[in-house]
């Protein structure tokens, strides 16, 4: 196991604080995963020795996850294809696999926003944050269902008998707005006549 320096087991808030007002700064990929080993080793030995749902648990854990992040920040971009060059990624960071390269790299694309919403939730639930935890989407809410559309109102005879009537009284009108208006309503007639028959 990694050693623990006194000062990080006595005051892991301080520790996790200190580690991530440096953590956008740091380029050492070395460095990088022996931080991430000591946080591991930390919340290893706090978890045996307090028990999972304490703050010193979570603090090592968030610090180990952020620095996951940083981690994947520092990787070759993965190919157009979508395959990450493993190897290029494994000459940086030896002993990486293709599945924590995968890991690393979709922590470091998460969203700012997401990643501190997740960790909030996980501090307002007592439990200590994880890789998987953090890059499980939430399901998107349901759509609710398409109401149908209202069946279109058929006409009534009294509404065909209205039309019947407007083009009667415009029959005698020579006007050519009238006769226009006229042949409008004759062929309303006749469309509503065609949706008025009988199935």
């Amino acid at each position: 196991m990694t050693e623990l320096p006194a000062e990080v087991r006595a005051d892991p808030g301080a520790w996790r604080d200190a580690v991530l007002a440096e953590l956008p700064e740091l380029q050492d990929l070395d460095a990088l995963v022996e931080l991430q080993n000591r946080a591991r080793a930390l919340a290893v030995y706090f978890h045996a020795k307090l028990g999972p749902a304490r703050e010193e648990v979570q603090a090592a854990a968030e610090v180990e996850l952020r620095v996951k992040r940083r981690l994947g920040e520092l990787l070759p971009p993965p190919e157009a294809g979508g395959r990450g060059k493993l190897s290029e990624a494994r000459t940086v960071l030896p002993g990486l696999d293709r599945r924590r390269a995968s890991e690393l790299r979709k922590l470091a694309a998460l969203p700012f926003e997401d990643l501190e919403r997740y960790l909030e939730e996980q501090r307002g639930k007592g439990r200590a944050p994880t890789a998987a935890g953090a890059l499980r989407r939430p399901a998107p809410p349901a759509k609710p269902p398409t109401p149908e559309p209202a069946p279109a109102a058929r006409p009534t005879p009294e509404w065909l008998e209205r039309l019947a009537e407007l083009a009667r009284d415009l029959e005698a009108d020579e006007s050519p707005a009238a006769r226009e208006v006229h042949r409008c309503l004759l062929r309303a007639q006749a469309i509503a006549s065609c949706m008025f028959a009988p199935a």
